[in-house]
């Protein structure tokens, strides 16, 4: 699945750009000075009304990210979407309350937002640098192939009897929880000891449940396999058996109606 955070293309802008074109038409047309009446009553609850939507369209759009928000799995990008969501959802609150108010606590709430905003993204960032370091210094750590072995046997016994592949969105820190391991040792033994990475890591078993459906149910849907299996997208299943064995699903499907049993 794209993340909404990538999938804002030429059309999500050239909306905007038009909606900008038409506000900047209307102020020309009906400057504030000439028109008073018209901007405190009309104007002023359209601006406010279109605002709110704006951001409960934005809340939908990133509903995935204010989920994480809860399990505290938000990476630094994600971190910046909700901040300035929320942040503009406080500075909405204050001015459409300001006639209860005050116009100054919008501009105090937009000062507070700023700087909180800052302060979680240097916090986050701050936290990827340490990251960073313990990758580092873990680096140069080899794992014995004794040991490596045993880590993979626990890692493939967790994965199959739970079937935790089966969960599209899979990370490598959930992963090491479940194990009660560290990130980077998974990280680590998949990448030097496996020669491959998490997630085609975890695609290989995916895969392995696939082909176990396709051989007892050809007939099945490609889309329910693909669900059913952990793959958030059909295209995404394409990609990943192709890639895992050299043919596609369809393929591979109608080879096993075909194959005629050993003698």
């Amino acid at each position: 699945m794209v993340s909404p955070i990538k999938s804002i293309g030429f059309k999500d802008l050239l909306l905007l750009g038009l909606l900008a074109i038409f506000i900047t038409v209307i102020g020309v047309l009906y400057p504030y000075a000439s028109y008073p009446e018209l901007w405190g009553g009309y104007f002023y609850k359209a601006i406010n009304y279109q605002w709110f939507l704006f951001i409960v369209a934005s809340v939908f759009l990133f509903r995935n990210q204010f989920s994480k928000l809860i399990k505290k799995e938000l990476s630094y990008q994600e971190v910046w979407v909700v901040s300035v969501i929320s942040g503009v959802f406080i500075i909405w609150v204050a001015y459409y309350t300001s006639y209860y108010t005050s116009y100054i606590i919008g501009a105090i709430s937009f000062s507070f937002v700023l700087y909180l905003s800052i302060l979680l993204i240097y916090n986050k960032r701050k936290k990827s640098f340490k990251l960073e370091e313990r990758k580092e210094k873990y680096a140069n750590q080899k794992i014995d192939e004794e040991t490596a072995n045993k880590l993979i046997n626990e890692i493939d016994a967790v994965l199959r009897t739970e079937a935790l592949y089966r969960n599209s969105n899979l990370t490598i820190v959930q992963l090491a929880k479940k194990l009660h391991m560290r990130p980077h040792i998974i990280s680590q033994v998949v990448n030097d000891h496996l020669k491959t990475n998490f997630p085609l890591f975890i695609n290989s078993y995916r895969i392995d449940e696939a082909k176990q459906r396709l051989q007892t149910s050809p007939n099945l849907k490609m889309e329910i396999i693909a669900e059913e299996c952990g793959f958030n997208s059909t295209s995404t299943f394409y990609a990943a058996f192709k890639k895992l064995e050299q043919t596609t699903p369809a393929k591979y499907a109608k080879s096993q109606l075909i194959k005629t049993p050993d003698v």
